[in-house]
């Protein structure tokens, strides 16, 4: 970690109270700011996540394990959370920086090795958990310059309709119902310069990636054109 990096604990020169994380570092190209404490529970639980087959996912019961071994998560979860680098879900808290939990995931597959097996159930593994925290949502990015609502995006589930269904013509309605299959989520972008018309189906896996606050960040590269409205 460089020095620019680091806010020095005076007490401890060695063990920075504070870690500071440039925009260019970052999953979603926000500067953060967070603690020490922090910061090695970001770590610590996404490499548990990635090893335990539940990537991305961290565990109530992996923190309590971390409380009674004195390590403090209650406070650090809560920062995760607010800095936007986690966000509370059913039964534990999902990691928002999917770029950390591919390193841990590339560290886990080395590990296997050449075997094979071991792969395949790792990446059915972690599609499944990925599927199981899907949730339909609708978000208006701000633009990165004004701050004003620059796009729209929605996560339609399985089963259900787009918002502005109504509106769409027929022949859409009906091209859709047809091609459709049973567990399949629908993904719809609309932007400044660019869109995805009445849509694109997505699997559950990659559905489970996506979150309001992630989508809400720069990964999505909404910024309004300079003369445009």
């Amino acid at each position: 970690m460089s020095s620019d990096e680091a806010a020095d604990n005076p007490e401890d020169p060695g063990h920075p109270s504070f870690i500071i994380m440039r925009a260019t570092e970052t999953f979603d190209g926000q500067e953060r700011v967070m603690s020490r404490a922090a910061y090695d529970l970001q770590v610590l639980a996404t490499s548990h996540s990635a090893n335990c087959g539940h990537p991305g996912f961290v565990p109530d019961d992996y923190l309590e394990h971390l409380d009674g071994l004195a390590i403090e998560t209650t406070i650090t979860a809560a920062e995760l959370c607010t800095i936007g680098t986690w966000e509370r879900v059913g039964g534990g808290y999902r990691v928002l920086d999917w770029e950390a939990v591919e390193v841990c995931l590339d560290q886990v597959r080395q590990l296997s090795g050449e075997d094979e097996q071991a792969l395949a159930w790792e990446r059915e593994r972690e599609a499944l958990v990925q599927a199981q925290m899907a949730q339909p949502m609708v978000v208006t990015p701000p633009c990165a310059v004004c701050g004003t609502p620059s796009a729209r995006v929605e996560l339609v589930a399985p089963g259900h309709l787009p918002a502005q269904w109504e509106q769409w013509p027929r022949t859409v309605q009906d091209s859709i119902e047809r091609q459709r299959q049973p567990g399949q989520w629908y993904l719809l972008f609309q932007g400044v310069a660019s869109c995805n018309g009445y849509g694109d189906p997505i699997d559950a896996s990659w559905a489970g990636r996506m979150s309001p606050a992630a989508l809400s960040g720069h990964g999505w590269g909404v910024r309004r054109q300079a003369g445009r409205a």
